[in-house]
């Protein structure tokens, strides 16, 4: 029987329906386990068995945030270490050209936001941006607090769409900092209000970039200052409408316009044989 790839729904089979469940299994707890059998850690055994209220003999497709996805059933659904059986494994290469989504950080509930879109839309790298105007200034202690909460975001989102690769945070940086760091070969675009855009599709059809980098501001936008820096280290300013938006929202306005162009780079997920 054939299945589309990592369903989060019910699927359709004559007159029932087969529910279809994601889990999430980072590397470590995958070393050393049995090729025929997964058993998913406390939290996701509690997610899939508490809050999915998933029953024996049901799919779950699993990813480790790395490409692979192991097609499963639930054999075990122990509260604390459910077992699952395998029955298929496939692995996605990484996009050819990855996204780095670079933002100002906004306040807690919009970083959320930000983050769950962005890994619907297949961010490779969320870099966090301390800039002049930005909402949010956090001591090292809160900046590492936050980094692990917006991981579990980001794995959530990655469970819930299908996304088979987790982005990876970098650590907090000033917008000077960031701008300064030499990427070879790489497209830089600063979203922007008001500017000039018309060469934004043409950018986006060259295929020989070895990544693409957005710079996203603070809702009241970047100073002069960080502006010009940005310029000077090759940013070119494209609009992302005539009006001010919310840091999320510029995100998702840049991130979704990119993933448009450059999803032809990438070899859709295939289906694959669940026996």
């Amino acid at each position: 029987m054939i299945f589309p790839s990592l369903g989060t729904s019910s699927l359709p089979q004559g007159n029932s329906t087969m529910v279809v469940h994601r889990a999430f299994l980072y590397r470590s707890e995958r070393d050393g386990r049995s090729e025929a059998e997964l058993v998913l850690d406390r939290s996701e055994s509690h997610h899939l068995n508490r809050v999915r209220r998933a029953r024996e003999g049901e799919r779950v497709d699993v990813l480790d945030g790395r490409g692979e996805v192991w097609q499963c059933t639930l054999s075990n659904p122990h509260p604390t270490a459910s077992v699952l059986r395998v029955h298929a494994h496939t692995k996605t290469p990484p996009p050819r050209c990855p996204v780095v989504l670079a933002l100002a950080t906004p306040k807690s509930k919009a970083m959320h936001l930000a983050i769950q879109k962005a890994t619907e839309l297949g961010v490779s790298l969320i870099q966090p941006l301390k800039s002049d105007r930005a909402e949010v200034h956090l001591s090292p202690m809160r900046a590492e607090t936050r980094l692990r909460k917006w991981r579990t975001t980001a794995v959530e989102a990655c469970k819930q769409c299908g996304n088979p690769f987790l982005p990876g945070f970098a650590e907090f940086k000033s917008v000077h900092a960031f701008v300064a760091h030499e990427v070879h070969n790489a497209l830089k675009l600063m979203g922007l209000a008001g500017e000039p855009a018309g060469a934004l599709p043409a950018l986006l059809r060259n295929r020989m970039y070895s990544k693409i980098i957005w710079l996203i501001g603070p809702e009241g936008g970047f100073t002069e200052s960080e502006c010009e820096v940005a310029i000077s280290a090759g940013f070119r300013p494209i609009s992302l409408g005539l009006y001010t938006l919310r840091t999320e929202t510029a995100a998702l306005a840049a991130l979704a316009v990119t993933a448009q162009f450059m999803a032809p780079l990438d070899r859709p997920y295939r289906h694959s044989c669940f026996g």
